[in-house]
């Protein structure tokens, strides 16, 4: 009856706070199905859910995202795994804004019978849906999750209202060792496949979307049966793919950013902590500081600042919850 009562309040704050797809968010390890399909499934239990949400500002003008995502191991063994993740973003007076919606299928398998070394294939569709509005307010893409781009500039275009939609294929590759004095993982994912027409004012320049490639790190030590430290690193880039393009319209060639991290995790039985300091390629910290009263819900809040304005000056707040259902290792 617990585990009902804490689901619902998470499906609740999903979407109570729904209010978005390639977002420079403060809390990227909250929304693992966005970074690599693969990690669908990729952790102990039978089922992980999540609700997040995170504000963004750039002087006065502010965006927000909203994701939720739930994911469930499958059969004995977990050797396949399901996951749904759902995205929103926009506010009142910014004029773009957009959903996500992307399903996610992972096959597992273990090279030894201790789950030592396992290896995750993921794949994943999703749907995204977006509007923009000049007359709702200004547009700034380092605010917007990127989804969708500009082939205008923002002072030439009119007060229509312009939506689009397209399909997109993504997937990629996970793998994890554990062991008894530190846990090793490492993955690599390919998104936008399709190459979707991402132009949401539909100019007709015939630019579609670039391969995004996505790269994730992490080494676990267990210094002892209350604490271990995490070093985490995830890198992405866009414009893999060549294609024409305008030589005045960057269009998402600017996205390429590196984020290295440094976690303590305070373990064991009754109240359990963590703390991290994270730098955004040498642009922007962020804390992210998590609790967990009980085992099964997890707190995390966060906040990042800029340290390098002159080419970032983004500052956010995040706050998630997570449920995770740790019935067996």
């Amino acid at each position: 009856m617990l585990r009902v009562f804490l689901i619902s309040i998470i499906l609740c704050l999903s979407v109570s706070l729904a209010n978005a797809q390639d977002p420079r968010i403060s809390q990227y390890q909250q929304m693992p199905l966005l970074l690599n399909p693969a990690n669908t499934g990729n952790y102990n239990g039978k089922t992980r859910i999540g609700g997040f949400y995170n504000q963004m500002r750039k002087d006065s003008l502010t965006n927000s995202c909203s994701n939720f995502s739930a994911e469930f191991n499958l059969g004995e063994g977990s050797k396949w795994a399901f996951g749904l993740n759902a995205m929103t973003s926009g506010s009142s007076k910014f004029a773009m804004s957009g959903t996500y919606v992307g399903l996610s299928l992972v096959k597992a398998i273990n090279f030894n019978e201790s789950n030592e070394h396992l290896l995750r294939i993921g794949a994943q569709a999703s749907f995204l849906s977006g509007s923009f509005q000049k007359s709702k307010g200004n547009y700034d893409p380092l605010l917007d999750v990127r989804a969708f781009n500009l082939q205008r500039d923002f002072t030439s275009i009119d007060s229509s209202l312009f939506k689009k939609s397209y399909i997109n294929i993504n997937a990629g590759v996970n793998y994890k060792h554990s062991g008894p004095l530190f846990d090793f993982e490492t993955g690599i994912a390919i998104f936008n496949l399709s190459h979707p027409d991402d132009d949401i004012l539909s100019s007709g320049t015939g630019v579609r979307k670039r391969f995004r490639l996505t790269l994730n790190s992490s080494l676990r030590f267990n210094i002892n049966e209350m604490n271990a430290v995490k070093l985490q690193q995830i890198s992405w880039q866009e414009g893999l793919f060549v294609r024409y393009a305008p030589v005045s319209k960057t269009d998402s060639l600017q996205i390429h950013e590196t984020l290295y991290g440094l976690n303590w995790e305070r373990l064991g039985v009754g109240t359990q902590y963590s703390m991290g300091l994270f730098l955004r390629s040498a642009k922007s910290m962020s804390a992210v500081v998590g609790v967990s009263f009980i085992p099964e819900l997890t707190t995390r809040f966060s906040y990042e600042f800029p340290v390098n304005k002159k080419y970032y000056s983004i500052s956010q707040f995040g706050i998630s919850i997570v449920y995770q259902d740790i019935s067996f290792d």
